[in-house]
């Protein structure tokens, strides 16, 4: 007996187990798998469709005069972002101004299921967004559990209905050994906001 899961436009098929208690830990585990896939599936959705909302509404951010451009690479969660410029900084963190995403991973078709290809993304499907990027290395584990607790807590807000009239919009967060990663918005009025 098979189960079928959808994300997106593909879908993936996993073998059901028998309810005892190893398999009831694997479709616990296989649970979680799903929510991971669809959250991430839902994050690349929520960044498209702001993309397109910028496009028709104009938007084109405020660039500061004395910086210069870059043109470093990022990843968010498998998908390639392009660093355009910094767009403030405090403590051990940074806030960047990103274009994307440039790139989206993609099945291979006819390959192994773990094959995947970066598919680029055309530039008006891309939009701009701010990414607050903190080193972790040099904070305090306390510190770093609480920052930690603190795009938990973003992410649960980002839930609520009509959230975006209090915080700037979450579209997510990542986190590895040294570093933690959060996308919001970008919107040159709220833009300081992610800086403390």
């Amino acid at each position: 007996m098979e189960m079928e899961h959808n994300h997106g436009s593909r879908s993936v098929s996993a073998p059901a187990a028998p309810l005892s208690t190893p398999a009831a830990e694997t479709q616990e585990t296989r649970a979680s798998t799903q929510d991971v896939d669809e959250r991430a599936c839902d994050f690349l959705e929520l960044m498209l469709e702001e993309a397109e909302r910028q496009h028709k509404t104009g938007f084109v951010p405020m660039h500061g005069s004395q910086q210069k451009p870059t043109a470093k690479e990022t990843t968010f969660r498998g998908c390639r972002f392009i660093k355009e410029r910094r767009a403030g900084e405090g403590g051990f963190s940074t806030v960047w101004q990103v274009r994307g995403p440039t790139a989206i991973p993609a099945s291979v078709p006819g390959a192994e299921t773990d094959a995947v290809r970066m598919e680029p993304v055309e530039e008006i499907r891309q939009g701009f967004f701010a990414m607050k990027q903190v080193s972790l290395r040099r904070l305090e584990p306390e510190s770093r559990d609480e920052l930690v607790q603190e795009a938990k807590l973003l992410e649960q807000l980002a839930q609520m209905p009509d959230h975006e009239q209090y915080v700037l919009r979450y579209f997510g967060h990542r986190l590895n050994r040294d570093t933690l990663k959060i996308v919001r918005s970008f919107e040159s009025d709220k833009t300081c906001r992610l800086e403390n």
